[in-house]
């Protein structure tokens, strides 16, 4: 076999093969455009069916079978022209030219082929050429006017329609009236594999092809928002229109726009558009769409259309619109309208790829309207922490009103005690000299109770430093603080070595002192006083605690113990404030960290306390 029979083979099986797609997909989706697509093809494939099972029984073809074959080869021109009505880019009577230039052509082959073959082959190869030369303008044109995968499609397919017709001008005149028949059937074969490949990629391409141009869209329509300025792509508004501006070029429409129901009239509303002026929306224009099925689909004008959708067609200057719902899981935003100006080739495709750019887009507005909620919660943030700096200025003012404008009637009141117990001391008796010692101490209990307030809302305010601690030392400290106070009490201390923990050193030791000052405090009455610190590890997060043998307390009030002023034991057993305990916790909170205790009554009592995540084990 030689490799112009081998070429010739190729070309036959791929011309049956796309007369085969071709009406598997008119029978998938059954649509007019694939209708006449099938029907073109299948025409096609005629001729080189009839040829290629009379090369397989080892026969020469038959006078009919070659007959059928040309009348089929014939009717092809007039079929690729009848296609072009979708793009609207040629005139309607070039349907009617092609018509009768067929009908012209098959009775010159008639009449007058038998007796001047020359003249019908030249009428025909004219015919034939001339026709699918001018298909491939047509297709050239509607490629201009389009953007996007029709584009790409329309390219294709006009080669296609341009080869074709020098396949057949070439098949034609190598078999009537030139002598370098082999050269010319050489050129027609390689003619014919271009046309008819081009041909498939522009009319049945495979969905891997399609799916690479839809793609493509895609990426470039994200690529575009991800290039704009970071206020722009967090604008719903702005994606809003970058949709319809995607939507339109990708399958060259006029016009785009997005349309939502209104929950409160359900009325449909343009919310964006590429150019809202080319949309004029109205209530005729809304009710178009009150029985829209929520699918994507194809509207094309016809005479049996509904008023609603007919005026807003006419009112866009439009033949036809893609419509395709912009859902997420977890929401509508409404319907997309994509308007073509002439009919559109290739349904499926389009409504493929304005879903696709549809689906991104929905899920880039909600993103972007979650970016809308995390701003909104920011400046609520905002709003809150100048709140709260407005509210902590005024408690500085508060607090140096307490400490200045309060103050000194206390040190009066107690200074004037002191005076009278000192000057007047022959001149009271025993219950006045006790009414001013109870006064002297309830003043000086009143101030430092002040002092304590004043300090719990230092610690809650002041700037942490946060750097490594070593804890064990701190206690050391704090333990030899405690015993230079009272020496000749015998306390035991037992102090874990090489703790560390990270936090502010000045606010950690507050709330060391706090801790181990009150083991100190409730192990008083306790002939041999005990008292720990040292560190344990809860789930990977080290946790500290304090333990005494003291006085303890009762775990139905371990709630309390953290409140301001909240005290568990009565004052003529152990003296206080109350403001301990919730300045530490409130230091622990600072940190990020934890505060709580355990405690058993006339045993002792556990603090613990954490100082957030920074302190791992």
């Amino acid at each position: 076999m030689s490799a112009f029979d081998l070429l010739d083979i190729v070309v036959h099986v791929v011309f049956i093969a796309i007369g085969v797609l071709a009406l598997l997909d008119f029978l998938r989706h059954r649509d007019p455009v694939r209708r006449d697509v099938a029907i073109l093809f299948a025409i096609l494939a005629v001729p080189f069916l009839l040829q290629f099972i009379a090369r397989l029984q080892g026969v020469e073809e038959s006078d009919g079978a070659s007959s059928l074959g040309l009348i089929a080869l014939l009717i092809e021109p007039y079929l690729l022209v009848r296609l072009l009505r979708y793009l609207r880019s040629t005139p309607s009577y070039a349907i009617r030219v092609a018509l009768y230039s067929l009908i012209v052509t098959i009775l010159v082959g008639i009449i007058i082929g038998p007796r001047i073959q020359i003249v019908s082959t030249v009428i025909g190869a004219a015919y034939l050429v001339g026709i699918n030369l001018y298909a491939a303008i047509g297709f050239v044109r509607g490629a201009l006017r389009s953007t996007g995968v029709a584009q790409q499609r329309l390219r294709f397919t006009a080669a296609g329609a341009g080869f074709f017709g020098l396949t057949l001008g070439a098949i034609v005149l190598a078999g009537s009236i030139i002598q370098e028949k082999v050269l010319l059937a050489l050129l027609g074969e390689t003619f014919a594999i271009i046309s008819v490949l081009a041909f498939y990629v522009g009319f049945v391409p495979p969905r891997w092809l399609r799916r690479m141009w839809q793609l493509a869209e895609a990426e470039n329509y994200l690529t575009g928002i991800s290039r704009k300025p970071m206020e722009e792509s967090t604008q719903i508004a702005e994606i809003g229109v970058d949709i319809c501006l995607a939507a339109r070029r990708s399958v060259g429409a006029i016009a785009a726009g997005v349309v939502r129901k209104n929950d409160d009239n359900q009325q449909w509303n343009l919310l964006y558009a590429d150019d809202a002026s080319k949309i004029p929306w109205d209530e005729a224009a809304s009710s178009a769409l009150e029985n829209d099925n929520k699918s994507p689909r194809y509207v094309r004008a016809s005479k049996q259309m509904a008023e609603g959708v007919r005026h807003l067609l006419t009112s866009v200057g439009a033949d036809s619109v893609l419509v395709v719902p912009m859902d997420t899981t977890t929401r509508s935003w409404g319907l997309l309208l994509v308007f073509l100006q002439y009919g559109s080739l290739f349904i499926e495709d389009d409504l493929h790829l304005v879903s696709l750019l549809t689906e991104q887009s929905a899920i880039v507005l909600e993103n972007v309207e979650l970016i809308e909620s995390l701003r909104r919660q920011a400046r609520s943030l905002q709003e809150q922490s100048a709140n709260i700096t407005a509210v902590n200025k005024e408690l500085e003012a508060f607090s140096y009103s307490v400490s200045h404008d309060l103050r000194a009637p206390l040190r009066a009141v107690d200074g004037f005690s002191q005076a009278l117990l000192e000057d007047y001391d022959d001149v009271l008796d025993d219950m006045g000299r006790d009414f001013l010692h109870r006064i002297r101490t309830e003043s000086q209990r009143m101030g430092k109770l002040i002092d304590d307030l004043i300090g719990l809302s230092r610690f809650t305010r002041m700037e942490m430093k946060v750097t490594r601690i070593d804890l064990s030392t701190m206690a050391r400290d704090v333990a030899a603080d405690l015993t230079a106070k009272e020496p000749e009490r015998v306390v035991e201390f037992s102090i874990q070595n090489d703790v560390e923990g990270c936090g502010d050193e000045g606010l950690v030791r507050v709330a060391l002192a706090n801790l181990m000052g009150n083991a100190w405090k409730y192990s008083s009455k306790k002939a041999a006083a005990r008292i720990e610190f040292g560190c344990q590890n809860i789930n990977g997060v080290a946790e500290y605690y304090v333990r005494d043998n003291g006085a303890g307390f009762d775990m139905a009030y371990a709630n309390k113990l953290f409140g301001a002023f909240q005290r568990l034991h009565a004052m003529d057993e152990f003296d206080g404030t109350g403001i301990g305990l919730a300045t530490v916790q409130r230091i622990m909170h600072r940190h990020g960290g934890t505060a709580r205790a355990e405690g058993v009554v006339n045993e002792g009592a556990t603090f613990y306390f954490t100082l957030g995540s920074r302190n791992r084990v």
